[in-house]
């Protein structure tokens, strides 16, 4: 009889918290938290965009024909060559168009649970548009289209800086509506095949924000919905959430799953791919090991050696715990020779390696 991991109670992570980080749970007395209200996206647009917005809309918002044209749209954003600045601008004002009527059907009194399933992966999109703004290419993008809407006519300069202003607080904004959004999916279709895949998702994106239980709780929940139809591949991404969230016994358990299972597909290449995605979680689960062990470390050398490891697994707030728990006089020389920020350039050297 094959092991196969503990799992959380459906839709809490270990301290009983839902995809949104609320708090739930029966036996402490309290009914399943429901998600709160969350203003859509659109209303951060600036007034006079919104009234374009408006001016190009008609008709019931959640028509079948509404709602199938956000889903299109929501998906085309995956097809899109972001490479290509020009096809990525495009792409953005398709999306964006598809993400405006897929909160105005929701607002409207849709459930669609596909569409619901479409609104979680948006929201999951605008999210990541954080890694554009602290880079140079959204800057390209901009001028490119400041240069477009002065040569059209269109638009004052004033106009796009509040576009830009509007950008900013739909980012910021974005998590909480994809795990708003997720939970909404979870409760009312909580059976439907859309589920998994928005809760894998939802975990990704806790991961990301460090919020490594919450990310696990999720990522089991979307395996064990999935029941018979989880793959390996599943299960090997489980074993990476549960390294992420530094949790061993997890991740042996759902190795052990993974290759019970196997790639999933058939040929050689698949198998070989498979075997090869095993040994690099294994690698990894090296690391995880290796940190553990140094949890209690006073050494200054094992400290360093478990803070480069803690950057490794990407738990930067961990890291940086750690460099700064150093004693003060090393942290003061250190300080002094390499500035306040000093543990960020050896998260730089880190990463190099």
């Amino acid at each position: 009889m094959q092991a196969r991991p503990r799992h959380h109670d459906a839709g809490r992570d270990a301290r009983g918290r839902g995809p949104e980080g609320g708090r739930q749970g029966v036996r402490g007395g309290r009914r399943p938290a429901r998600p709160g209200p969350q203003p859509p996206l659109y209303e951060v647009l600036p007034t006079w965009l919104k009234s374009k917005v408006e001016s190009s809309l008609a008709g019931d918002p959640k028509s079948p024909q509404v709602v199938a044209e956000a889903r299109e749209a929501i998906a085309a954003w995956d097809k899109v060559d972001t490479k290509d600045t020009l096809a990525t601008m495009q792409g953005a004002l398709i999306f964006s168009r598809g993400l405006i009527l897929a909160e105005r059907a929701v607002a409207a009194g849709s459930d669609d649970p596909e569409l619901l399933a479409a609104l979680t992966n948006a929201y999951r999109v605008v999210h990541s548009l954080r890694m554009f703004l602290r880079s140079g290419l959204l800057g390209q993008m901009l001028q490119m289209a400041v240069e477009m809407a002065r040569k059209e006519a269109q638009l004052e300069a004033q106009q796009i800086e509040e576009a830009m202003v509007a950008l900013d607080r739909a980012v910021e904004r974005a998590p909480a509506l994809h795990m708003h959004a997720t939970a909404r999916l979870l409760r009312e279709h909580p059976n439907h095949p859309t589920v998994p895949e928005a809760l894998a998702r939802a975990s990704q994106a806790k991961v990301e924000a460090e919020q490594f239980e919450e990310g696990l709780a999720l990522r089991r929940l979307a395996v064990q919905r999935k029941g018979e139809r989880a793959t390996g591949g599943d299960w090997a991404a489980l074993m990476g959430v549960c390294h992420s969230a530094l949790d061993v016994a997890c991740a042996d358990a759902a190795r052990k799953q993974a290759e019970a299972l196997g790639p999933g597909e058939p040929g050689d290449d698949k198998a070989a791919a498979f075997k090869k995605r095993l040994a690099d979680l294994e690698v990894t689960g090296t690391m995880v090991r290796r940190t553990l062990a140094l949890t209690q470390a006073t050494a200054l050398e094992e400290q360093l050696e478990r803070g480069h490891l803690l950057l490794k697994l990407n738990r930067q707030g961990d890291a940086q715990q750690t460099f700064e728990g150093w004693p003060r006089r090393t942290r003061t020389t250190r300080g002094r020779r390499r500035g306040s920020g000093w543990w960020r350039s050896t998260a730089s050297s880190t990463s190099k390696g």
